[in-house]
C-alpha cells in the first residue's frame, strides 16, 4: 500500500489516493479524507499536529457495484481536483494500462458534494 497522489481541498483538508497490488488479487485504490489538526505555535506541520484519516471512497467497491466484475480494476494512480460545478466539485482519477493490452487507460470522474 502506498500513497500515489495528494490533492488539497483547503489549508487543513486533503484527499489522499492510496493504492496497492496483491498478486493473484489485483490492484486496489482508496481515497482518504485527511484533516490536519491544530499545531502548537505558528508552524502548521509541527510534530504536535494531529491528523484524522477517514475513508472517502473505495474505488474497487465503487466499480464492483456499478460495473462488470469480469473487467480488471484499473490501476488508478493519479488524481486532480477539477472545477466547481452547481452540483459540487469534480475529482478526476487516471490509470495506466500496466503494459497490458487488455487493460485500457482510463479517466474516472467523481463529484464531491458541497460540504463533503
Amino acid at each position: 500500500m502506498g500513497v500515489s497522489e495528494i490533492a488539497s481541498l483547503s489549508p487543513t483538508s486533503l484527499l489522499v489516493l492510496e493504492r496497492s497490488y496483491v498478486p493473484g488479487q489485483g490492484v486496489s485504490a482508496r481515497i482518504f479524507h485527511v484533516t490536519l489538526g491544530e499545531a502548537e505555535g505558528n508552524r502548521p506541520f509541527a510534530t504536535s499536529a494531529t491528523l484524522q484519516k477517514t475513508l472517502f471512497v473505495d474505488i474497487g467497491m465503487l466499480l464492483r457495484t456499478s460495473g462488470d466484475a469480469a473487467v480488471p480494476q484499473p490501476n488508478y494512480e493519479g488524481m486532480v481536483l477539477g472545477p466547481r460545478t452547481k452540483a459540487g466539485r469534480l475529482l478526476f482519477l487516471v490509470s495506466d494500462d500496466n503494459a497490458n493490452p487488455t487493460l485500457p487507460a482510463r479517466v474516472l470522474t467523481l463529484r464531491i458534494a458541497d460540504g463533503a
